[in-house]
């Protein structure tokens, strides 16, 4: 049918179609990508990002990309840290505030920390 359709006889034809999956650490969905971090986790720069289905539609998706760095249409001044659009934290803390033996009062202590970080930002 192939052969027929583009007019081409049996020596001709196309090599035959074949399908393969794409490796994950370098073609990721929304999930691996944004969530599991995996690129970064490996240290590698992926091919592709696909933004799986996301509860805030198209805008939640435009969001992790820009969030990411990786939505590469808008300007550099977009994500100029002088414009003051957006406020930056690193989620770290002190080891000193994690008891495994007493894990809803590391809970909060850890909370606290967080909350008096961010309001200081």
């Amino acid at each position: 049918v192939l052969a027929h359709k583009f007019n081409m006889d049996e020596k001709n034809k196309p090599p035959p179609f074949r399908l393969h999956t794409l490796p994950i650490t370098l073609f990721n969905n929304g999930h691996t990508f944004f969530v599991d971090q995996l690129p970064k986790r490996l240290g590698i720069d992926p091919y592709a990002v696909h933004a799986t289905w996301q509860m805030s539609g198209n805008d939640g998706k435009l969001s992790r990309f820009r969030r990411a760095h990786v939505w590469n249409l808008d300007n550099d001044n977009y994500y100029d840290t002088m414009s003051g659009r957006y406020l930056t934290y690193e989620a770290r803390y002190p080891a000193k505030l994690v008891d495994d033996s007493d894990l809803v009062n590391t809970h909060m202590r850890v909370v606290q920390y967080h909350i008096h970080g961010l309001r200081n930002a």
